[in-house]
């Protein structure tokens, strides 16, 4: 469906990958569609977010007033997708006026919309079609869009070894293998072909099949894909198709990654890594993907990243056709400044602290009290705390006017939530770099 500004919107943001029963500290993440919230809408989540959280957002703006909350009994105890089968969630959610606002867009969605009776806002057909590593590769070459040389929808061992050959005679030296439905960095194995190569066929085949059951014993389809060398930096844009099918650029920013594997830790806006013509290059490249979905029938909100190369060369290397892990800094952003978000920089902080954990909401508002962090311009915004107290995870974004401050307020509030040192010292610290930022010594 189309989103209809006059209804209300039922927030359902749960992650819908069967592998996060074995990490269910993530499931909690389906609590970031909070700050998505508009009075009359219904916030439904697995476990109930902290009281204490919502207070806090609501002195930054955020009108909860009219907005209606309601989680899983069971909470806790919940399978990644118990809150799409729950019999008195399913019953709440039929009686609930309003369409489904979800983050994945998987047969799970389709599913629930039609236990309850309500429309889904996406496409749950092309998402599935193009969202995944095998359906994104084979749409780029339709569009004729720059992408790893590589194969897709490999079914098994034999195929996947002969994948690899066939690269490594084109003289490629690394290559990675990706699940088909695999989230971040974390779902790809990277094989260096020098040593690769070097090993039994047997211990090569068997470096293959643990490839294809990384998330899951039940395996999943790969593509096998040389792994691009020398890259410097890892651009995304956010893109939004409208109801008239026209599409825009919501954002274009640099991801952080973290690891050998790349894992997603945060973003930062605006890119510094890209000229402004390969800016031009990615909006292109975006705005073409983004038309073929829009005649296909997909609507709203979506983000392709790539890759840019010590060369200069940039790379198409993913698409997830539903909201991304950034889109809730970019709502947040424009919460903030009255949707002026171009006019401000930002660094959204994926932040994992053994110092953190244990805490409670209330400890971590105080660490960062500081009027330094909430002036009129500039700031740092607590925006996620459902990981907090099992293990110390939250995300936070520094924003400004000036890229310089930002940075300078995200070095200070990862000092605060990363370690013991005394706010007092860490202040300090930040005033003195603050006053050599602003003379540029």
């Amino acid at each position: 469906m189309n989103q209809d500004q006059s209804l209300n919107s039922i927030l359902i943001h749960n992650l819908s990958y069967p592998h996060l029963n074995n990490y269910r500290n993530a499931l909690n993440r389906d609590q970031r569609s909070i700050v998505c919230a508009r009075p009359g809408d219904v916030v439904l989540t697995r476990d109930k977010i902290d009281p204490n959280f919502i207070k806090y957002l609501s002195k930054y703006g955020w009108d909860f007033s009219k907005v209606k909350f309601h989680s899983l009994e069971k909470g806790k105890n919940s399978q990644f997708d118990s809150i799409f089968t729950d019999p008195k969630m399913i019953e709440f959610v039929s009686k609930t006026r309003g369409y489904l606002d979800t983050y994945h867009l998987t047969n799970l969605e389709d599913t629930f919309a039609g236990k309850v009776g309500k429309p889904l806002l996406g496409n749950v057909k092309m998402a599935t079609r193009y969202g995944t590593k095998s359906g994104f590769r084979k749409l780029a070459k339709k569009l004729s869009l720059p992408i790893p040389d590589g194969y897709e929808f490999i079914k098994n061992t034999d195929q996947a070894m002969q994948a690899i050959s066939n690269l490594h005679k084109k003289g490629k030296k690394a290559v990675g293998i990706k699940i088909n439905c695999g989230a971040d960095g974390f779902s790809t194995t990277l094989i260096n072909l020098d040593k690769f190569l070097q090993y039994t066929t047997s211990r090569q085949k068997a470096i293959v099949r643990k490839a294809f059951t990384k998330l899951s014993s039940d395996g999943d389809v790969v593509s096998v894909e040389e792994w691009i060398p020398e890259v410097i930096s890892s651009p995304a844009v956010i893109v939004n198709i409208l109801p008239n099918k026209k599409t825009e650029i919501v954002l274009l920013y640099d991801q952080i990654l973290k690891g050998k594997l790349k894992g997603y830790v945060g973003a930062i806006y605006p890119s510094s890594t890209l000229k402004a013509s390969q800016k031009q290059d990615i909006k292109e490249m975006a705005t073409s993907f983004a038309k073929y979905l829009a005649l296909e029938g997909y609507r709203g909100i979506f983000g392709l990243d790539f890759i840019l190369t010590k060369s200069g060369q940039i790379y198409l290397i993913e698409a997830n056709i539903r909201k991304v892990g950034t889109y809730y800094s970019v709502v947040a952003m424009n919460k903030l400044f009255k949707n002026r978000i171009g006019k401000i920089c930002f660094k959204l902080q994926v932040i994992e602290s053994k110092f953190l954990k244990g805490k409670d909401f209330s400890f971590l508002e105080k660490r960062i009290s500081s009027k330094v962090f909430r002036n009129k311009n500039e700031g740092v915004l607590i925006l996620y705390v459902g990981e907090l107290e099992t293990s110390g995870r939250v995300e936070i974004v520094s924003y400004g006017k000036d890229s310089r401050k930002v940075k300078l307020l995200s070095e200070l509030a990862s000092e605060l939530l990363y370690n013991y040192r005394q706010p007092v010292i860490s202040l300090a610290r930040y005033y003195v770099k603050n006053i050599l930022a602003s003379i540029n010594v």
